[in-house]
């Protein structure tokens, strides 16, 4: 019996599409739920255009399970004209456990809420000059930035406009991200300790079938974790590298971070995050499933590994926020 309930799907949605969206999935079982759920649903097969009416793509949820139907030319033959808000359960874990956690947290969210302060921390991280301090939930930084930094910038207006795709995690973070060039060059100097209540593993669409495992160990890893109660992670963070990573119980875990991330970068920082979600919190987020969702707690998550040589790792801190706002 399902327990996802439409009306708590749709009500938040309302921030991004004028009418109620069409859920499409590449996977029958999700398909399946959510037309258990009374939602207006598409299966994506065979690598074709989807069969239906203009209007009713107008306004598209595309949950993809695998890479196999997120090609551009497919993306734009099909989509061309949507307001398209791409879950990417494939790049976190393609379960239809996981699906349902991400449609019911959700549930939770205010896109609005989150875009206006995406704004705001966009604004000053631009405009920031001096070393600024992060502090709250266990976690002492002090960041720098250099002059010219590569943001990653997120959606600052909760609607989407006809012909806009965009990702569910622009909706809630403002990364900063290393040059693009040279990964050891970040454009940011972080020095302290964070603290981390969770953990969430991606992988990109480009990784190559035989690295997938580094991300597979890695979830396996952070579950373990999770299980044995060793949560929260003490994070000794020193120049944008972690320099040591110890469970609760004060084990290390750096070794198998750096195996699992890839060994030539030695646990960089390759991104730097700010999330403002207010309704997401450790009290609405479950830490034992992996999505993407749980990165849009509001706080800081700083991120490891670039998900394609091996596992991308987002340690979590909800309510680390920078002291000046």
């Amino acid at each position: 019996m399902p327990h996802t309930t439409k009306a708590a799907v749709l009500k938040p949605l309302e921030q991004i599409f004028p009418t109620e969206p069409t859920f499409v999935t590449d996977s029958e079982e999700l398909r399946e739920y959510l037309s258990s759920c009374n939602l207006k649903t598409q299966l994506v097969s065979n690598n074709s255009k989807i069969e239906t009416a203009p209007e009713n793509l107008e306004n598209v949820v595309y949950l993809f399970t695998t890479f196999d139907y997120i090609s551009w030319p497919f993306l734009e033959r099909s989509f061309g004209k949507s307001r398209l808000l791409l879950i990417p359960l494939a790049s976190f874990d393609p379960s239809l456990q996981a699906a349902i956690y991400t449609l019911d947290t959700i549930g939770h969210a205010d896109f609005a809420s989150s875009t206006r302060e995406n704004e705001t921390i966009l604004n000053y991280l631009s405009q920031v000059t001096q070393p600024f301090r992060v502090s709250g939930a266990g976690c002492e930084l002090v960041c720098e930035l250099s002059e010219k930094i590569r943001l990653m910038k997120p959606k600052t207006e909760a609607a989407l406009l006809r012909g806009e795709w965009e990702a569910l995690g622009m909706w809630f973070e403002t990364a900063i991200l290393p040059d693009e060039e040279n990964i050891f060059h970040p454009g940011h100097i972080v020095t302290g300790t964070f603290e981390a209540t969770g953990a969430a593993v991606a992988r990109h669409m480009q990784m190559p079938l035989v690295l997938t495992p580094t991300h597979r160990d890695a979830w396996a890893l952070i579950t373990q974790l999770h299980e044995e109660r060793l949560f929260p992670l003490k994070v000794e963070i020193e120049r944008s590298r972690i320099v040591d990573v110890k469970t609760a119980t004060g084990e290390s875990i750096r070794k198998e971070l750096v195996q699992l991330t890839n060994e030539r970068y030695d646990l960089a920082l390759l991104e730097v995050a700010f999330s403002g979600n207010s309704k997401l919190s450790s009290d609405t987020l479950d830490w034992r499933i992996n999505s993407v969702v749980n990165e849009g707690a509001r706080g800081m998550h700083i991120g490891i590994g670039d998900g394609i040589t091996g596992a991308h790792i987002d340690l979590i801190a909800p309510n680390a926020l920078i002291e000046d706002f």
